[in-house]
């Protein structure tokens, strides 16, 4: 399962860089071998200071809004947390989500299992818009966005 993570040495580790990555903390999106072939993508890193929000939600693809979490609304004002057409990638609706979902707004990312708790990370600026990211278990997506929300804080200083 897809892991989110803060990396405070700055993405001198197992995840794959992209080109938001910055010297500073930084936000990665770990992908196991079979997600990273589904998803037809890699693993993500994007620096901590991009990170405008981050919210936890019950079931990402409901028009709902979100359970925890700072800032804006990740549901988009009443608006789906997954936003757009899944390419490249893997989707069946309401069972899997995994790979860059493209939408008038730009992209976003999600690896996004059944209709369980995920964490939402809206960014300001870089090539993703938003990561939407399933849980691993009960009370990780508010815990998750608790921890990216005050390492965002920090990471803008």
């Amino acid at each position: 399962m897809a892991r989110l993570q803060v990396d405070p040495s700055g993405g001198a580790g197992g995840g794959a860089p992209n080109a938001t990555d910055a010297a500073g903390p930084t936000l990665r999106l770990d992908l196991s071998h079979w997600e990273a072939l589904g998803a037809l993508h890699g693993s993500l890193s994007a620096p901590l200071a991009q990170v405008a929000s981050c919210t936890a939600v019950q079931d990402p693809w409901a028009r709902a809004g979100p359970v925890t979490g700072a800032g804006s609304d990740a549901s988009g004002g009443g608006g789906r947390v997954l936003r757009g057409w899944r390419a490249p990638g893997t989707g069946l609706p309401g069972v899997i989500a995994l790979g860059t979902l493209r939408h008038s707004g730009g992209r976003d990312f999600a690896a996004v299992y059944r209709h369980r708790p995920a964490v939402v990370v809206d960014f300001s600026a870089g090539p993703w818009g938003r990561w939407v990211v399933t849980a691993a278990g009960e009370g990780e997506a508010e815990r998750l966005a608790a921890e990216v929300t005050a390492a965002a804080a920090a990471a803008r200083g």
